[in-house]
C-alpha cells in the first residue's frame, strides 16, 4: 500500500528570499488541493514523481503563523495496490487559449538582469510573460513554452506558429535568458497541449543551447509526433505524458492516468507493462 503522509507545503513565514505568504493565500492554494488529485513531485521535478496529493487545509502552528497542509500519498518500491478516493481524479489545467505562451520560474522575477531579458519575450510574443511561483531548496532554472497542438502535427504546428525569423530569435532569448543566471542546473519544458484529449505532454530538456535547441524543436517534436498516438491507444486513460530530450534522444519518462500514479514505459520502443516505479 502506498504510505500517506502530512506535508508542510508553505507557511507564513519570512523565506530564503526574503517573501512572504499571506494566510489568504495559503487557503487560495489549500482550496486548490481539495476535490481533485494533483501529482506530488521532489522539488518541483517532473522526472522524479513521488506519489498524489488528495487535499490540503491551512492551520494555525504553535508560534502563531499559519502552514498550508497537504495530504500526500507515497509510492514505494513493490506497490501493487493504491487507495480509492471515490470522486477524485486527475486532470491537468486547460490551457484559457491555444496562443503559445512563455512561463518562467520565479526566480527569475528575483533577478534584475533575468527581469530585463525576460521583458524582451513579451515584445517577442505580444503577450504578457507568466511567472510561476516554486518553493523549494534548488528548484532548476526554468523556461515554459505552452500551446495547443494536434496531434501528430505537434513538430509542424510549433514552426509553422513561430515561423523561420520567429524561430531563430525564440533560440536566442531562450539562451540569454539562461546565461543570466548563475551555473546551475536549467531547465526548458515545452508544455503541449491536445484540445480534443484533454491529454497534456510535457517535453524536458536540461541546459539549452542553441544547438540542443534545433535538436530538440525538430528531432525531438518530431519523435513525440510518432510516438504519441500509439501510447494514447494503448493506455486510453492517460492525462499526463513526461518525456526528456537528451544528447541519446527521446525518452518517454513515465505518463500519468486518471489515478493520478506514475506509469513507466520505457525508451522507444515496446511499452514494458507492469506496477508503478517512480524514479526517486
Amino acid at each position: 500500500m502506498m504510505k500517506h503522509f502530512e506535508i508542510v507545503m508553505a507557511t507564513t513565514h519570512l523565506d530564503r528570499h526574503s517573501t512572504r505568504f499571506t494566510r489568504e493565500s495559503l487557503e487560495e492554494a489549500a482550496m486548490h488541493l481539495k476535490g481533485r488529485y494533483i501529482p506530488f513531485l521532489h522539488e518541483h521535478d517532473l522526472l522524479r514523481p513521488l506519489g498524489r496529493t488528495f487535499g490540503g487545509s491551512v492551520r494555525r502552528r504553535d508560534d502563531g503563523e499559519w502552514e498550508l497542509v497537504a495530504e500526500v500519498e507515497v509510492l514505494e518500491v513493490g506497490d501493487t495496490t493504491a487507495p480509492s478516493h471515490p470522486d477524485l481524479e486527475f486532470r491537468p489545467p486547460a490551457p484559457t487559449d491555444g496562443e503559445l505562451r512563455v512561463i518562467v520560474g520565479d526566480e527569475f522575477l528575483r533577478d534584475p538582469k533575468s527581469r530585463e531579458t525576460i521583458s524582451e519575450f513579451k515584445q517577442f510574443l505580444g503577450r504578457p510573460v507568466e511567472y510561476q511561483g516554486r518553493r523549494a531548496l534548488e528548484p532548476p532554472d526554468l523556461i515554459m513554452l505552452a500551446g495547443v497542438y494536434t496531434l501528430g502535427r505537434i513538430a509542424e504546428g510549433f514552426l509553422t506558429q513561430l515561423g523561420a525569423d520567429g524561430y531563430q530569435r525564440l533560440k536566442e532569448l531562450i539562451v540569454r535568458t539562461f546565461n543570466t543566471r548563475p551555473r546551475r542546473q536549467r531547465e526548458l519544458r515545452i508544455d503541449l497541449w491536445f484540445q480534443l484529449q484533454g491529454v497534456e505532454v510535457i517535453l524536458i530538456q536540461g541546459s539549452p543551447t542553441p544547438e540542443r535547441l534545433d535538436a530538440l524543436l525538430s528531432d525531438g517534436l518530431q519523435q513525440l509526433d510518432a510516438l504519441l498516438p500509439g501510447i494514447l491507444r494503448d493506455l486510453p486513460d492517460t492525462r499526463r505524458i513526461v518525456a526528456e530530450y537528451g544528447d541519446d534522444g527521446l525518452r518517454i519518462a513515465y505518463t500519468v492516468g486518471a489515478d493520478c500514479l506514475p506509469r513507466v514505459i520505457g525508451r522507444i520502443g515496446p511499452m514494458a507493462r507492469g506496477n508503478p516505479s517512480p524514479k526517486a
